[in-house]
């Protein structure tokens, strides 16, 4: 995707996913990653997707790009993680979260998330501290 913030929507101003800060890039791409892992997209996980996208005030082809990418239909460019520490640990946070929102976390999913939280730089301790969070999250 390219472009830079452009268009408004309901006087938001709205922003392509290249002009997002870093952090929200690669939530959104660490979060289609996740929701694809198990191969079965589930409406929740699609909803959660759209909602951080909405919330991120993605315009709408840049939203388009990211559905493609839900469905299989064209890939993501990755996206490099965060340099910030406590965005590195929100991001995975997030990440767990939507892996957990269909009730079951698969093990193609377990492995993604190891691999972001590798890619994050995420010491054992707080992984599992985020997992016991979400874990006493209800349902």
């Amino acid at each position: 995707m390219t472009g830079r913030a452009g268009g408004h929507d309901n006087g938001r101003v709205m922003a392509s996913f290249d002009s997002l800060p870093e952090t929200q890039r690669y939530l959104l791409w660490t979060l289609v990653q996740i929701a694809r892992a198990d191969g079965d997209l589930s409406p929740l996980e699609a909803t959660y997707v759209e909602h951080v996208a909405e919330l991120l005030a993605l315009d709408e082809p840049s939203r388009e790009t990211i559905r493609a990418a839900l469905l299989g239909r064209a890939p993501l460019a990755e996206v490099a993680p965060p340099a910030s520490h406590a965005d590195r640990v929100q991001v995975y946070r997030d990440a767990v979260v939507l892996a957990a929102s269909d009730g079951d976390v698969e093990r193609d999913e377990h492995e993604i998330l190891d691999g972001v939280a590798a890619a994050l730089s995420l010491g054992a301790d707080e992984v599992d501290q985020i997992w016991r969070e979400a874990k006493a999250q209800p349902a």
